[in-house]
Parts: C-alpha cells; sequence; structure tokens
C-alpha cells in the first residue's frame, strides 16, 4: 500500500493516473488533500505549525492500519509532501516499509525568492495570515501541455500561502536537512535535473548523508517538477511501482 501527500497548491485528484498505473500492479494507494488543499476544510495554503501536516499524514496512516491491518505500507510524498513525509518518517520512524519523495522541497527554488522568504519570516508572528506571492506555473511542472492545461484549468488548484506557512515550511527544511542521518529505513528519492522550482541537489545532498544502507537516488534528464506528469511519467512510474514491490 501506499500512503500519498500531494504537493502544494494542488489536490490528490491530480493522481488519479498515478494510482491507477500502482492499482494495476496490485499497489493500493490512500490519499489525503492537505488542509488547506482541495475538499479539505481550512483557509487556503495555511498552517498553524508543520506538526499540523505531520498529525493529519499520521491519521491517515493509522486509518490504514484499522482497514487494512497487517499490509506494508509505503510513504509517498511529492514536493511539499516529500517535506512532509520526510518530516513524520523522522519523528515516527516505526511501522513504514520505506518512504518515497519526488521533487523534493529540500532547496527551493522558483517561488521561494528572496522577497518571499524574508517575508514569511517577518510576517509569520505579528500576520500569520499575510498572503505570500506564490503561484506556481504550469510551464515549470511539466512539459506535456495537455498537463498544462489541466492544471491550468482546475479549479481546486490555487496560489494562496500564508506567511505562517512559508515560516513553517523553512522551518522543516532546515529540521529535516540536519537529520538525514537519523533516518533509518529504506528512501528512494527521484527528481527531474531540470526542475526549477525545487533543485535536484536538495535531494542529492539529503540522500548522500543518510547512513542506511538501502538508500537510492533517481534522477531522470531534462524532466521538469512534476515528474509523474512529464513526457518520462511511464519510466518514472514504472520505476516507482518496482522499487514498492521490492520493498513490499
Amino acid at each position: 500500500m501506499l500512503v500519498l501527500a500531494h504537493g502544494f497548491s494542488e489536490h490528490s485528484g491530480r493522481y488519479q493516473y498515478f494510482a491507477e498505473r500502482l492499482c494495476a500492479a496490485g499497489i493500493a494507494v490512500i490519499a489525503l488533500d492537505h488542509r488547506g488543499h482541495g475538499k479539505s476544510p481550512g483557509r487556503r495554503g495555511h498552517i498553524n505549525a508543520m506538526a499540523d501536516y505531520r498529525g493529519d499524514i499520521g491519521a491517515v496512516i493509522n486509518l490504514a492500519e484499522i482497514k487494512w491491518p497487517g499490509i506494508p505500507r509505503v510513504i509517498f510524498g511529492h514536493s511539499m509532501g516529500s517535506l512532509i513525509v520526510l518530516d513524520y518518517v523522522l519523528h515516527h520512524p516505526r511501522g513504514l516499509a520505506g518512504v518515497i519523495t519526488s521533487g523534493a522541497g529540500l532547496e527551493p527554488a522558483g517561488i521561494a525568492t528572496p522577497l518571499t522568504i524574508l517575508a514569511a519570516r517577518t510576517l509569520s508572528r505579528i500576520w500569520p495570515t499575510f498572503a505570500l506571492p506564490v503561484k506556481v506555473k504550469a510551464a515549470d511542472l511539466t512539459r506535456d501541455q495537455q498537463e498544462i492545461d489541466c492544471y491550468n484549468n482546475d479549479p481546486m488548484v490555487h496560489s494562496n500561502g500564508t506567511a505562517r506557512w512559508g515560516s513553517e515550511m523553512l522551518k522543516a527544511i532546515e529540521w529535516i536537512k540536519q537529520r538525514s542521518g537519523d533516518l533509518d529505513l529504506p528512501i528512494l528519492m527521484m527528481h527531474g535535473t531540470s526542475d526549477n522550482l525545487n533543485l535536484a541537489s536538495g535531494s542529492q545532498n539529503f540522500i548522500a548523508g543518510v547512513s542506511f544502507p538501502d538508500k537510492s537516488l533517481y534522477l531522470y534528464p531534462d524532466c521538469l517538477h512534476e515528474l509523474h506528469n512529464d513526457l518520462e511519467k511511464e519510466k518514472v512510474l514504472t520505476d516507482l511501482t518496482d522499487w514498492i514491490l521490492n520493498h513490499v
């Protein structure tokens, strides 16, 4: 079973083909819309603390264990979701068969401009709901025009991120980076070499610091941020499926 954590501004419904491919290989998928995203309640793009996301993903994992006991579970996160799952497994390392990240947000570049970072850190306490300029360009996600059109026309995609959300993300990034050596379960990190939203160096540096022997980094030349929606998605999903089946 795969527990899925989507990225910023999007929702779990964008992973339908992703889930269909995994289910066809015998891998069940369970996903949530993060608070403030998709069909979940809450101010768009806002959290009070990173622990909000951690608690939510933990609740989904617990639900999966109750409904489908004894089935090995792997946790997957894309972009912001990668921070959520890495934060989770570093706090709760037991009970999972592995962790997978895609386009990990450990070296943010695109929407994380110096002005945005300054605003997030400065305003988080005095004006936590201040709206940051964090609109994601669909052309930075994928080279597939059909996927670009779907993203641009999706009514549940938003471009809202608050100062508190930004500040919590920045703190989480630094906390996670400092603890790569503490990870003690199998990990696969996947990244496109042309990702200009979250740089591939973030995944490269993190995996280099992991001491657990079962670790893998898959780099995809010329691919952008959303590997599962880019032109090489069939290879990406095959690689992902094979890794999961080898670990459950």
